[in-house]
């Protein structure tokens, strides 16, 4: 029997699915990234299609459907083996991952150039004209790589793209559990990283009109999942209680042993780790932050909210640091309409009446939920008195419905029956629930250890790219962050980036960064139970 054809209308692709292979096994593996929160493990519904013409399948694997969606034809593509040739239409949300990519020149000023950096470059690459660097924060979800003269510190370009191994799973769990099976899947995981940074720096390259045989330094700062994953070291420790790294200092290796596709005497910088779950992108973000020089004496936290949330408290001099079990609710992952920040995502909301207003990016068709409206949403059924204090939405809006014993408000309702309509259930709000009261937790373990309280709190710094776009006083008003004036709380982007910068053109930087990894209070959440209790008293709203 022949492979079943498969055509894919909004990419107007035909794929052939083998024997035993789901749709979105056939798509990647014929290079078609497409969105799934959970790895292809069945658990969300990010990955949806609809069946529009031809042969159906067995309804096997995809829990979570309703009997009248699996009728209309709806399936999740990680669980859907066609029976025959059919024709699927493809839902915006399981496109985003192939849309979230831009490239561009920031408006960064100048870098301070070390001018020992500059003197090495140039000794080991004389045959260049220009020698460059690039400095990259890698991410579970994406990548940020930035391109700079290593001579005037100029930041040339960024791009900022999907990391590819998203496709094993939208969190460094899964991604573990995967690599952890054997030295097959590790490779795996590895190639996957090292074929995705060598094809963007290569774009980055030619946006800028550059070469990447120009390249002659790499700074690669990550958690320190994605650290060990691309540089191969084993894993099987980290993946285990006590999550031990199997290496925690500062690296510098050549680039090309690591395949990095650069000047062949390129040379690779991997920043100190500070603990199995709080990276060296983390020690990145706190030099970016400005907070490396050891002089913070008023208390001043440090928040990069993301599938693993990382947290440090710098107080007299100390620095003590930890990570949250945060998940990726608040990026979109696990919502039933969640997706990445792309055109058409839902990135702010307002619950007036009986109305619902909302925004997209881009001014786009309405397509999903992306992780600032999260928030949003969350913090307007608890403001409006449509969800009460321990998270349970309450019947009476007339948004607000209960279809198949699932209680969900209903954002927007599309006009092309193609499409579901976008709503946020009551298992969206308990997600969004345990990733807030992990992220409160673990600051008031930092502030307990430090006897402190949250009106000792001078400064709060929000980091990361999920960080720098939602509204702070949503995220006070739903318990994410301490209730202290919104004026002792910033949003810097990046900070990883930043730092990861400031480690490619600066010697000191990196001795800082060093300095600071090696004094860190780690505190270790896994199996804590002052953790649990402080998760427990956060989970609600009030």
């Amino acid at each position: 029997m022949a492979a079943p054809g498969v055509i894919l209308k909004e990419l107007a692709r035909t794929i052939h699915c083998r024997d035993g292979e789901t749709v979105l096994q056939a798509a990647q593996r014929n290079g078609i990234n497409l969105t799934t929160a959970c790895g292809g493990a069945g658990t969300c519904k990010t990955c949806l299609v609809r069946i529009t013409d031809g042969a159906a399948s067995d309804d096997a694997g995809n829990h979570g459907l309703t009997g009248a969606q699996l009728a209309s034809g709806w399936r999740k593509a990680c669980r859907f083996h066609p029976a025959g040739d059919c024709t699927l239409h493809m839902t915006p949300r399981i496109l985003a991952e192939g849309a979230q990519k831009r490239v561009l020149v920031p408006d960064f000023p100048p870098l301070p150039v070390d001018p020992e950096i500059t003197e090495a470059a140039r000794a080991r690459a004389p045959d260049v004209a220009r020698p460059l660097g690039i400095a990259v924060d890698l991410g579970t979800t994406s990548l940020a790589i930035f391109l700079v003269d290593l001579e005037t510190g100029e930041t040339l370009g960024l791009i900022e793209a999907p990391n590819a191994q998203n496709r094993f799973g939208a969190d460094v769990v899964s991604r573990l559990a995967h690599a952890i099976r054997g030295d097959t899947e590790r490779e795996e995981l590895r190639k996957t990283i090292v074929n995705c940074l060598n094809r963007n720096i290569r774009e980055l390259c030619r946006f800028t009109g550059c070469r990447k045989e120009w390249v002659v330094e790499i700074v690669i700062a990550g958690n320190t999942a994605m650290h060990h994953l691309f540089a191969g070291y084993p894993i099987r420790d980290l993946a285990l209680a006590p999550f031990t790294p199997h290496v925690s200092a500062a690296l510098v290796l050549e680039a090309r042993d690591l395949g990095l596709d650069l000047h062949a005497d390129a040379r690779a910088y991997l920043p100190a780790i500070i603990a199995g779950y709080v990276g060296s992108d983390h020690a990145a973000a706190l030099l970016g932050a400005g907070l490396g020089a050891g002089t913070i004496t008023a208390p001043v936290l440090l928040v990069d909210i993301g599938t693993n949330t990382e947290i440090s408290l710098l107080h007299g001099g100390t620095l003590a640091s930890l990570s949250c079990p945060s998940g990726p609710a608040l990026e979109g992952g696990e919502i039933d309409c969640g997706m990445r920040a792309v055109d058409g995502a839902i990135d702010s909301l307002r619950i007036t009446g009986n109305s619902v207003d909302f925004s997209t990016i881009g001014g786009a068709a309405p397509a999903g939920i992306c992780g600032s409206a999260v928030i949003d949403i969350v913090a307007a059924l608890y403001h409006s008195g449509n969800a009460d204090k321990r998270g349970r939405l309450i019947e009476g809006h007339p948004l607000i419905r209960t279809v198949n014993n699932r209680r969900e408000l209903v954002l927007h309702q599309p006009d092309d029956m193609d499409d579901e309509d976008i709503t946020f259930s009551q298992a969206d709000i308990r997600a969004v629930q345990l990733a807030k009261g992990a992220i409160r937790a673990g600051i008031d373990m930092l502030l307990a250890r430090h006897g402190l309280t949250e009106s000792d709190i001078a400064e709060i710094l929000v980091a990361g790219a999920f960080g720098r776009h939602i509204r702070l006083e949503n995220a006070v008003r739903i318990g994410l962050l301490p209730d202290i004036d919104l004026s002792r709380m910033s949003q810097i982007g990046n900070a990883a980036g930043d730092g990861g910068r400031m480690m490619l053109t600066s010697a000191k930087a990196r001795a800082v960064s060093e300095r600071m990894v090696g004094t860190a209070d780690y505190i270790e959440l896994s199996g804590s139970k002052d953790f649990n209790r402080y998760f427990i008293s956060r989970i609600n709203f009030d």
